[in-house]
């Protein structure tokens, strides 16, 4: 069964339903391990090169030779020494250098520091930070509901299914039957995963999504190209309509495959 990312009350009103958070969704994606590969002896001992006699050699050679003497006893040859292998280099400490003049700082000397003006930076310390970090609350309150519409899809994060626990099941299911009628979307706030995170909650097709919202300060609008429509005519934009319903297809995600990881 799958792991249980947050758990705690879903309330709004006097309302409060014991609820756990599952994750939606898992990328499928393909992982290697490191492998080591043997090392190549450093000195491989180069193939005898071929001796081609000239023609008459090997009768001259036999005219002249005297007798060989007779091979010495054979004796059990020592072990060959193994091959030499390249040596690893020695392990050492990893240092950063300073910027500003190339000096080695150790990571004891390392501190967190912001930029609120250009090379101008406060020191936070760790301790300081401990202090910043919300704790994972417990409860997931609703602020307010809002129109499906009316969210643009940039603002999605991740996705996780509600559960509810027993006891709150008849007062999930009288929420979900409510937002699946109007529609709606519940905007709450819930601190988890060391952030404090906006939450759109959702009815599915059988019950309550939860998707976590970026904040509209983390949303680069500035960077979203301003298309001018000005130049197309009714026509061009009558034929791009014909083109686009001849596409048109019912959603089956499954039918689309990842080439690389198959």
């Amino acid at each position: 069964m799958a792991s249980t990312v947050w758990k705690g009350h879903l309330t709004f009103g006097l309302v409060s339903i014991p609820v756990r958070l599952f994750k939606a969704t898992q990328p499928e994606k393909i992982s290697f391990r490191q492998l080591g590969r043997a090392r190549v002896s450093e000195a491989e001992p180069e193939p005898e090169p071929e001796f081609e006699a000239e023609p008459g050699f090997e009768a001259e050679f036999e005219r002249q030779a005297e007798p060989m003497p007779a091979p010495p006893r054979r004796t059990a040859a020592a072990p060959a020494a193994a091959p030499a292998t390249t040596p690893l280099a020695p392990l050492a400490p990893v240092h950063h250098e300073l910027v500003a003049n190339g000096a080695k700082v150790g990571p004891q000397e390392i501190v967190k520091g912001y930029e609120y003006e250009k090379d101008r930076y406060v020191v936070v310390e760790a301790e300081e930070l401990k202090k910043l970090v919300p704790k994972t609350g417990t409860e997931m309150q609703i602020q307010e509901f809002v129109k499906l519409a009316e969210i643009d899809p940039v603002y999605f994060d991740a996705s996780y299914y509600v559960v509810p626990d027993e006891a709150g099941e008849k007062a999930y299911s009288l929420l979900f039957a409510t937002m699946k009628d109007s529609g709606y979307v519940a905007l709450a706030e819930v601190a988890m995963h060391r952030r404090e995170r906006l939450v759109g909650i959702r009815p599915g097709a059988r019950g309550l999504i939860a998707h976590t919202l970026f904040r509209g300060s983390e949303v680069r609008r500035d960077l979203e190209f301003q298309s001018d429509t000005r130049g197309v005519n009714e026509r061009e934009v009558h034929l791009a309509k014909q083109l686009v319903q001849s596409l048109l297809e019912p959603f089956d995600p499954a039918k689309f495959k990842d080439a690389y990881r198959e």
